[in-house]
């Protein structure tokens, strides 16, 4: 890829909030299922991962409403990119945010449906729906396994920025880092 396409210092801001919000939902979420003593009380661990999880979509909703706006993908999709590599960059983006959106939908119903109070920063969340407990823990099992179809996303674009990296020599991984180029 030789076009140099810049992001802004709030974009990669962004990306590296919401790569770091991730980790601690995936963190948080394994220790849930894992440890629950190292997390302290049930209601507690739940009100962090839920607020976790909220953070993470509002960072994913900003992120991807910036690069629909600022019609980012179009940059991926330029000739320079490469035949294959401008299609699949911007598929992966784009799974990877639904895949957030997605975690964060089933999560919710799905402690609703049980029959468990969702607090977000403290606030419980008010319920709009009578307790199905079968379908509830059907949710939140889906949500796991969106949890670790994102991860293995997540697995390739990191592996993809190797690439740029490593084989290509085009400087994306060093201007989409924290400090970038700007």
């Amino acid at each position: 890829m030789s076009a140099v396409h810049e992001r802004p210092a709030a974009y990669r801001a962004l990306h590296w909030a919401l790569a770091a919000l991730a980790v601690a939902q995936w963190g948080d979420g394994w220790l849930f299922v894992h440890d629950q003593a190292l997390l302290g009380a049930k209601p507690f661990a739940l009100g962090v991962h839920a607020s976790l999880g909220a953070l993470t979509l509002l960072c994913a909703l900003m992120l991807g409403a910036w690069w629909i706006a600022r019609r980012g993908w179009r940059a991926a999709l330029t000739r320079d990119a490469g035949h294959w590599m401008g299609p699949v960059a911007v598929a992966v983006h784009a799974a990877m945010l639904l895949a957030i959106g997605a975690e964060a939908a089933l999560g919710l119903f799905g402690l609703t449906l049980v029959g468990t109070p969702v607090r977000l920063f403290g606030l419980a969340l008010p319920t709009g729906s009578g307790a199905h407990y079968a379908l509830g823990l059907a949710l939140l099992a889906w949500e796991r396994h969106v949890g670790v179809l994102l991860a293995l996303l997540v697995g390739l674009h990191v592996t993809a920025a190797l690439y740029h990296h490593l084989r290509l020599h085009d400087d994306v991984l060093r201007r989409m880092g924290p400090l970038g180029q700007d």
